[in-house]
């Protein structure tokens, strides 16, 4: 039911449905509170209400207690990402978003914009040739995508030591 409501939420774009979905998983969890299917499902509806770390918290339980097939490890190397992904819009805390995307990385090794937060991460720590490898090879798997493009160019200037841009 949990899912069902989740799911409406987005197709209408209501957030009060993910409130209904959460009352559902709550109902759920007093019966079977280790149930790590439910932290699955649990951190989805997280992530989806833009709760990162509740959602990588429920996520990582069902992961390490075996819910932790293709979709689930993707699922969880997103959540890293879009964790990892706000240190460097802040600017802050830059080690630890590189410890986080390594972790994203390590579930999701061939995602172009996953690889894209660690060029971007690394950019903001000067790491410029370390990044321009990581720019490449995430510009390989998405070429289409017009923010890798902007980062690849920015990139590439400052290894060449051009004017550096600052990364959007």
């Amino acid at each position: 039911i949990a899912n069902t409501y989740m799911h409406l939420g987005l197709k209408v774009n209501k957030k009060a449905y993910f409130k209904d979905a959460m009352d559902w998983v709550n109902k759920a969890y007093k019966i079977d509170p280790k149930n790590s299917k439910l932290a699955y499902c649990t951190g989805n509806i997280f992530l989806v209400m833009e709760e990162c770390d509740k959602g990588i918290e429920r996520l990582e339980y069902a992961f390490d207690r075996g819910v932790n097939d293709r979709y689930a490890a993707e699922l969880l190397a997103a959540a890293y990402n879009n964790k990892a992904y706000s240190y460097f819009e802040t600017g802050k805390n830059i080690k630890e978003g590189l410890r986080i995307i390594d972790k994203a990385i390590a579930l999701n090794p061939d995602n172009g914009l996953i690889l894209s937060t660690k060029a971007e991460l690394l950019y903001k720590s000067k790491k410029f040739k370390e990044a321009y490898q990581y720019i490449q090879k995430a510009m390989e798997l998405e070429p289409d995508e017009p923010g890798i493009k902007k980062d690849l160019e920015i990139i590439e200037a400052a290894v060449q030591k051009k004017p550096l841009k600052p990364l959007k």
